[in-house]
């Protein structure tokens, strides 16, 4: 991944006085995403490494789309850059060290800055394990220390990601039967909590 100079991705990302080299792992490097900092190109690259795993559905599941398109636009390059340009989602993005290559990203939803974010996911299945927990320790660590934020939420309809989270110290509120539909079917909507304190 071709880098920007982490000294400047600093404002408005994090706190002032956040050391950014706690943003570095031993299997992975974090980098939050701010429009002019970073090839022009990254977040098609971002975008690009979510398709190749074939996995915009299981992103983007919230999407409703209509079912007589030739090909689904449910999480296409249009939707991905509309739905990360906004002012309360904050994007980080995971490079794994070892190769270099964009191994997922996380992002923050719904920031109330000092109080709350909603907490996302997406990893390559091949950085399943360890890549993918580490990633996600540094970025809650960040969430907390960095951007200042209180408590973390989660809300999925994927036990295997609500399971990833808890392994990582959420706790699991309660599960909500049928709250989702994914493609017509509905789905149990797991919802998870993180306490800065815990």
């Amino acid at each position: 991944m071709e880098t920007a100079n982490l000294s400047t991705v600093s404002e408005p990302s994090h706190k002032p006085g956040y050391d950014i080299s706690r943003l570095t792992g031993k299997l992975v490097k974090l980098w939050p995403y701010s429009r002019g900092l970073y090839p022009r190109d990254i977040l098609y690259r971002v975008w690009a490494a979510m398709e190749q795993d074939n996995a915009a559905h299981l992103v983007f599941h919230g999407q409703q789309v209509p079912s007589d398109m030739i090909y689904t636009w449910r999480g296409d390059l249009t939707e991905f850059i509309k739905y990360f340009d906004q002012p309360t989602r904050l994007l980080v993005i995971c490079e794994c060290i070892e190769d270099k290559e964009i191994a997922g990203f996380i992002w923050f939803d719904d920031v109330v800055p000092g109080f709350r974010a909603l907490a996302n996911i997406f990893f390559r299945r091949k950085y399943y394990g360890q890549v993918s927990h580490e990633a996600s320790i540094l970025a809650k660590e960040y969430a907390f220390d960095g951007l200042g934020i209180k408590s973390l939420w989660a809300f999925t309809p994927w036990l295997w990601a609500a399971k990833h989270a808890e392994s990582i110290g959420f706790e699991k509120i309660v599960v909500l039967p049928g709250l989702y539909i994914v493609d017509g079917q509905l789905r149990d909507a797991y919802v998870l909590k993180l306490n800065r304190e815990e």
